[in-house]
């Protein structure tokens, strides 16, 4: 029996990323993110019941939120809250290894139960998870 709707958390750098180069990032990384879930699922769920969302909002937006001393954390949490909430997976988009914010929702999801996968299908245990950003860069 086919599940109706499988709901995938697209985790993607971005605060480093203009408009424009995260909107291609998603572009080209959610048919992958597709494919990797319908593989997830034995084939039991078709590609056009996967419904891959991210925590995108555009810079002009930002704008406007003058009492938001940390816009990257505010986003974060209104991306934990209303996203990964309702998640049934969360993928991890290319560099995310670089960016605390994914770090962080990899550890969150991992800790809560959600399953954490790379672009390569490979599971993300919390245990694999560096949790010294910085440290990253250099490897």
């Amino acid at each position: 029996m086919e599940r109706k709707r499988i709901v995938v958390m697209h985790a993607m750098p971005m605060s480093s990323r203009t408009d424009d180069e995260i909107l291609e990032t998603r572009e080209s990384e959610n048919p992958r993110i597709i494919e990797i879930i319908h593989e997830y699922f034995d084939a039991s769920v078709s590609p056009e019941n996967i419904m891959v969302i991210d925590n995108y909002t555009p810079k002009d937006k930002l704008k406007n939120m003058t009492k938001i001393k940390t816009p990257d954390l505010y986003f974060f949490g209104r991306g934990i809250k209303k996203i990964m909430a309702i998640s049934d997976v969360v993928v991890m988009g290319d560099g995310w290894r670089l960016s605390r914010g994914c770090i962080s929702e990899a550890a969150i999801a991992s800790l809560y139960g959600i399953p954490v996968m790379e672009l390569n299908g490979k599971y993300v245990r919390i245990e694999e998870i560096n949790f010294n950003w910085k440290d990253n860069k250099n490897a």
